[in-house]
């Protein structure tokens, strides 16, 4: 007998419903018919166009910024951040403050 109040412990669960509880990203009806469109448009966009450009611009928008690129990977990302830093081969890099 375990006397932990904990249900993760062997307490009793506050929770008795079958899981999932919880879903994220929560995906709604209007999600679902933006895709299905995109998709019909094209799956790869290769320039600032489209969604790609609703995107930016509405990120630039909520973050106040006047430039938003988006990358298909946190490595691009970095790639890019270097290129418009000016960093390039040589220069040293410091997390220091």
């Amino acid at each position: 007998m375990n006397d932990s109040p904990l249900a993760l412990l062997g307490g009793e669960p506050a929770v008795t419903a079958a899981g999932p509880h919880f879903a994220w990203p929560p995906i709604e009806d209007v999600d679902r018919r933006a895709v299905a469109a995109q998709m019909e448009t094209a799956v790869s966009i290769p320039d600032r166009s489209g969604v790609v450009a609703d995107l930016e611009d509405a990120l630039a928008s909520y973050l106040c910024v006047r430039h938003v690129v988006t990358t298909c990977t946190g490595t691009a990302a970095l790639h890019s951040m270097y290129a418009a830093a000016g960093i390039g081969p040589g220069d040293e890099v410091s997390s220091r403050r």
